[in-house]
């Protein structure tokens, strides 16, 4: 049996955007696929909203951000 090195999560709403900065958070190379490439750019914009409070409140570092967000492509296609 394969090593899993990528997701592919189907939807960029609420669910979806969560398991993707779960997925990322844990290493995983993840692909979001939304209906529209609006949708696709939003969850990237409110993963990197969220993930900029959780580096003000120092939960997170900045560089831990970037590494996450760097794990994470989105996609209407």
């Amino acid at each position: 049996m394969g090593t899993i090195s990528t997701v592919g999560i189907i939807g960029s709403g609420i669910m979806g955007s969560g398991l993707a900065e779960v997925a990322a958070r844990a290493g995983f190379d993840v692909v979001v696929r939304s209906r529209t490439q609006a949708g696709a750019d939003a969850v990237l914009h409110g993963l990197d909203a969220g993930l900029a409070k959780q580096v003000t409140r120092e939960r997170l570092t900045e560089d831990e951000r970037h590494a996450i967000l760097a794990r994470i492509s989105v996609t209407d296609d």
